[in-house]
């Protein structure tokens, strides 16, 4: 397994919108703004897999699904196979097939259906406490489902549905047509992550913990073809995430889930750790108290790092032209409160100590470079 990586880079870019009691507002149509990745190639069967670690937090929804592009338009049969660990409770697994039955000219709404299960995870395990494989196996006849650490007989959870027994007591009883699920089109391999105020579901947003920031940590990914008796053996493509495959990964999405909207600067790549970060951010902790953003741009802070991420005592912000930095703010994410101002940098270093000072807690490190401004989320446990 691959190690963890040890810091967490705020990707967003907003503009200030108002300013009220020398606070700093954003304007934002979603709660919080999450990520989504997706392979371009489709694909009708296959055995996918994908080591993750997911995250915690009432009402967050780590998510691996297949997808048939366009499934949410009118007229269109939906195809979609989930994956879902929910956040508020990581030793428990929800797992879904959606699918459209009968009149293609209903709305989507009315002729989309759903079939869905949730299990409980073996050995008292939660999963996200470390690196998980996730294996979806989907055949022209039968779905299956399996987690393991890494040796191949130590499932901590599995599932296996034949498709002509997938059924539904729902506007009627309601059974997927094997032939026509089959014959419905090819589905994309994505993950995602997001966060859904829904207590029945997802359960009621936790605030003060999805308000820190979340992430979903991907650090490999294959697809074995099927070779009509069963799977290959050898996989047709793997990736180890040393580099973004851009020709495989799309990670442009924009649209809303819930309480989130999706943003592609949610997805970050760590070529040094082989792993792509999904991060989940609350919109409103983009909120500083310093009148001086009233115009700025937040930029991604992609030269910045700050190591280890979350630390206990100290952490070290590493940035190139750290000596052009007209000072670091640092302020309390959750109120939006600034609690430090590092002034006088030296001049020959890239380097500085911060946060011995601080309390347990999560804080979004400003750098204000003449009109340029970059931003850095961190976490002192």
């Amino acid at each position: 397994m691959k190690v963890n990586s040890k810091f967490k880079i705020l990707r967003i870019i907003v503009i200030a919108s108002v300013i009220i009691c020398s606070t700093v507002s954003y304007s934002f149509s979603q709660s919080f703004t999450g990520g989504e990745i997706s392979t371009y190639e489709a694909y009708n069967y296959g055995k996918f897999q994908a080591l993750i670690k997911t995250d915690w937090g009432s009402g967050l929804i780590n998510a691996m699904f297949l997808y048939k592009e366009g499934s949410q338009n009118a007229g269109v049969y939906w195809k979609e196979v989930d994956w879902e660990i929910l956040g508020k409770n990581t030793k428990e697994v929800t797992f879904d097939i959606h699918y459209a039955h009968g009149d293609q000219n209903h709305p989507y709404m009315k002729d989309r259906w759903i079939w869905g299960g949730r299990g409980s995870v073996n050995h008292n395990q939660y999963l996200d406490q470390g690196f998980y494989w996730y294996t979806t196996e989907v055949s022209p006849t039968s779905i299956s489902r399996y987690i393991h650490t890494g040796d191949w007989r130590s499932n901590v959870f599995y599932h296996h549905i034949n498709l002509n027994n997938v059924c539904v007591n729902w506007n009627g009883n309601k059974c997927i047509n094997q032939t026509e699920w089959n014959n419905a089109g090819s589905m994309n391999l994505r993950f995602n992550l997001w966060a859904f105020n829904e207590p029945t579901w997802s359960g009621a947003i936790d605030w003060n913990v999805l308000s820190g920031g979340r992430t979903m940590k991907i650090s490999e990914a294959a697809y074995y073809a099927w070779n009509g008796s069963g799977f290959n053996a050898g996989a047709t493509w793997y990736d180890n995430f040393n580099t973004f495959n851009t020709g495989r990964w799309n990670k442009n999405y924009t649209h809303t889930l819930g309480d989130t909207r999706l943003s592609p600067n949610n997805v970050v790549h760590y070529p040094q750790y082989g792993e792509v970060w999904i991060n989940l951010w609350r919109s409103s902790s983009a909120r500083l108290a310093d009148p001086e953003k009233a115009t700025a741009e937040i930029s991604s802070g992609d030269d910045v790092k700050i190591f280890p991420n979350p630390f206990q005592n100290s952490a070290v912000l590493n940035s190139k032209d750290l000596s052009k930095v007209d000072k670091i703010n640092v302020y309390d994410a959750i109120s939006g409160s600034r609690v430090k101002v590092i002034n006088h940098l030296q001049s020959n270093t890239n380097e500085i100590s911060i946060g011995d000072d601080l309390p347990k807690g999560s804080y979004v490190v400003v750098l204000k470079k003449g009109d340029k401004t970059e931003v850095v989320k961190v976490i002192k446990n």
